[in-house]
């Protein structure tokens, strides 16, 4: 469903200009975050990816998330890894 709100198909993600892809989108925020953690959950089979989607796409704010630290950990990694896709982002 959130890939609706970028427009986006979920594989064609190589050479991505992300930032341009969201800023059309109803919630620009949230579609860079979907693609955030899409980008770590590409690899795996439907019934995996929205588990790992679960666990790696970063919400929009950490100071309403129950583990702060793992919520900054999340995006300071996510951030970090910017050009790896898959198993080797994760």
């Amino acid at each position: 469903m959130g890939l609706l709100l970028c427009g986006l198909s979920a594989f064609p993600l190589a050479g991505w200009g992300a930032k341009d892809d969201c800023a059309d989108a109803v919630a620009p925020q949230r579609c860079q975050a979907h693609l955030q953690g899409l980008r770590s959950c590409l690899d795996l089979p439907e019934a995996r990816r929205r588990t790992c989607l679960a666990n790696y796409t970063p919400p929009l704010s950490c100071q309403r998330q129950r583990d702060a630290k793992r919520c900054e950990a999340l995006l300071a990694a996510q951030s970090s890894c910017e050009g790896m896709l898959g198993a080797q982002r994760r």
